[in-house]
């Protein structure tokens, strides 16, 4: 008697709805759960390790080691499991290996009368791909490629064999982008077979109109296929807090809704989705980022280089002025950043650099001239006391052009560790190129400058000359700027003057200082009142 199987799950409605779809429903289902919970908008809005499966230039866009697990619970106790892993290089793009199985079981097995035999079966589906992508244009184009394994089963009955796809990513600018790829594009069949893998090409468009909220279109057609569009998608994320995201999609077959937790380099994301036919499936994936990103390596990679092959280097990989000018903007604020911190030797490297990147670039000169006339005498300065924290501030005015400010500031360093002849020489030169001399203010033994303003700004209030006394606590801020009693004694000069809305403020930035001070904080509420 002859028997025929009929399995009635997720793999079989999808098949018989869409017609003429492909024969292995991984080569078109994103396992992305993110993706899941937008429509299956993986093209225009989800570039995560798990969609390097179906378009492969997704692997140039991660810049971390990167690995994921996802797990789905379908329809009709069928699931869906995928392990994605990513691996980025420096020179060689970016690699990556999936492995993603379908099960179904429990599917009654009849004969050719509809009568059920007795007997159960399975159905099982795996795909295991290897993965590659690059940057080819500076935070613009990216392509990839990658290779699929394919093997199911179905009772007794088991087929194989290999496929390739393609794919592209292009960035406008940071809020809109451009995303295709083709599936299939080469085709090896390892099993007696006449199933035939379409050609597929899939393309979305992703837009983010606000910092917070992310819109995207995909659609897809398979060769062969009746219609136009064989596929399309909608889908929305919307991140109202730092750490959680609500999306919402829909596409032809599902309308789909599911959220993000994104903690540190761990992100949890939960999708539901409701199929047409089927009814409702969940979905969870955890996505974890390790390592060093790109741009760390390429710092690393950097330093270790001479000048001559660093800048060649550095040539090749920026190909346009808008990058050559985005660059230079990074290597401008990593020195701004260094020399705030004290780090004047890397920061002088970072400017050398940028001047190397854009050598039309001439109000960096002045940057790198001060800068190395600081590093000459202190390469660097760790920030552990409060003479060390005010010498980092001082040169800081300095680096920026404040001159007189500099001056002061170091001048007060200098009073606090008159043993320390480097603060000396480092003062005196620094006189020596602004031509602005540091006052030299006497006060008592066992004193400071600040105490002797103090005093001078009190004589001054109860003298009630209330401009000198907002010029000489302006004077502590500089030296002091975390002085509750520079902040206290102004804003009561201010109010004096009958500059409530400026004396509020000068007590506003004391309580934040001293939260304690009740007595202050009564004060404010009544004036506010």
């Amino acid at each position: 008697m002859k028997k025929f199987l009929v399995i009635t799950n997720f793999l079989f409605t999808t098949i018989n709805v869409l017609a003429n779809v492909q024969p292995y429903p991984l080569l078109s289902y994103p396992v992305s759960v993110k993706a899941n919970a937008m429509g299956n908008s993986y093209n225009s809005l989800v570039w995560d390790v798990f969609s390097t499966v179906l378009n492969p230039a997704v692997n140039g866009v991660l810049d971390r080691k990167n690995v994921g697990i996802a797990s789905s619970l379908l329809y009709e106790d069928t699931v869906l499991s995928c392990v994605s892993y990513l691996h980025p290089t420096l020179d060689k793009g970016n690699f990556s290996a999936s492995i993603i199985y379908l099960g179904s079981y429990g599917a009654k097995q009849i004969d050719e009368f509809n009568r059920y035999t007795g007997s159960e079966f399975s159905y099982n589906n795996i795909l295991s791909v290897i993965g590659w992508g690059k940057e080819i244009l500076l935070r613009k184009l990216y392509v990839g490629g990658n290779i699929k394994f394919l093997f199911d089963s179905i009772g007794s009955y088991t087929r194989s064999g290999f496929t390739t796809s393609i794919g592209g990513i292009y960035k406008f600018n940071n809020n809109m982008f451009f995303a295709s790829n083709i599936n299939n594009l080469l085709n090896i069949n390892l099993s007696e077979t006449n199933d035939v893998v379409l050609l597929g090409f899939d393309l979305g468009f992703g837009i983010k109109p606000f910092e917070n909220l992310s819109l995207g279109i995909d659609i897809g057609k398979d060769k062969n296929a009746g219609n136009v569009i064989d596929k399309y998608s909608f889908g929305i994320e919307y991140t109202g807090i730092k750490l959680v995201s609500i999306r919402a999609g829909k596409n032809n077959l599902e309308t789909t809704f599911g959220f993000g937790v994104n903690y540190r380099n761990l992100e949890f994301n939960y999708a539901t989705v409701f199929q047409n036919y089927l009814g409702f499936s969940h979905r969870v994936a955890v996505d974890f980022k390790f390592g060093k990103t790109l741009e760390e390596l390429w710092a690393e990679k950097m330093k270790t280089l001479p000048a001559t092959e660093e800048l060649e280097l550095v040539e090749a990989k920026l190909k346009t002025e808008e990058e050559k000018k985005k660059y230079f903007q990074s290597l401008f604020e990593e020195a701004v950043k260094n020399y705030t911190s004290g780090n004047y030797k890397q920061a002088l490297a970072s400017l050398n650099k940028a001047k190397e990147v854009l050598p039309e670039a001439t109000d960096v000169d002045i940057y790198i001239e001060r800068i190395k006339l600081v590093s000459s005498l202190y390469p660097s300065i760790t920030v552990k006391d409060k003479v060390s924290k005010l010498l980092v501030r001082g040169i800081t005015f300095f680096i920026k052009g404040d001159n007189l400010s500099a001056v002061k500031v170091i001048n007060y360093a200098s009073s606090l560790a008159p043993q320390d002849s480097d603060i000396a020489r480092l003062l005196s030169t620094i006189e020596e190129k602004t031509g602005v001399r540091a006052e030299k203010i006497e006060s008592p033994v066992g004193t400071t400058i600040v105490d002797k303003l103090h005093n001078e700004s009190l004589i001054a209030f109860r003298k009630r000359d209330y401009a000198t006394v907002v010029k000489l606590c302006e004077e502590i801020l500089l030296l002091e700027p975390e002085d509750v009693l520079a902040y206290k004694r102004i804003g009561s000069a201010f109010y004096a003057m009958g500059e409530k809305n400026k004396a509020v403020q000068m007590w506003e930035q004391a309580l934040k200082l001293d939260p304690r001070d009740e007595k202050l904080r009564r004060i404010v509420e009544t004036i506010k009142k």
